[in-house]
């Protein structure tokens, strides 16, 4: 989200406009505890922003956006932990921003999910996801 802790915008971008080009007319949903976040510029791609401060969080806030984050149908995940934690408990497609920790580390993920980088990976992961909301709905498991 364009500063140097998280995820650059237009990453955040191209990532996003895959998923609408895969499953138009998808929301795309926005949460960030970053100050200074440009809303504008996301607002514009019609994306829905959640945006909180980080220094004036409370703890009902927290699991309301970890809960949301768990239970997404598809989850790009920035950099932070706040978005790595639900994450591990989101059975559904996870998609990462890959970086190495400042020790040389890959940061450890799940096998289920795809690296944002992958454009086929990412096709799929959220092509499986839509084809298991259609099972569902049509009353299949």
């Amino acid at each position: 989200r364009g500063d140097r802790f998280g995820t650059a915008d237009e990453h955040v971008f191209r990532v996003a406009d895959q998923i609408q080009r895969l499953v138009p007319g998808v929301d795309i949903l926005v949460h960030t505890l970053m100050q200074g976040f440009d809303e504008d510029s996301y607002r514009k791609r019609g994306y829905k922003i959640h945006a909180g401060d980080i220094n004036n969080i409370d703890v009902n806030q927290l699991f309301e956006a970890w809960t949301m984050f768990a239970r997404a149908d598809v989850l790009v995940v920035d950099t932070s932990s706040f978005s790595w934690v639900p994450a591990f408990f989101n059975p559904n497609c996870v998609i990462y921003h890959p970086y190495r920790l400042h020790y040389g580390k890959d940061r450890a993920v799940l096998n289920s999910w795809e690296p944002s980088t992958d454009e086929a990976g990412v096709a799929r992961c959220v092509l499986r996801q839509v084809q298991a909301r259609a099972d569902t709905a049509a009353g299949k498991q």
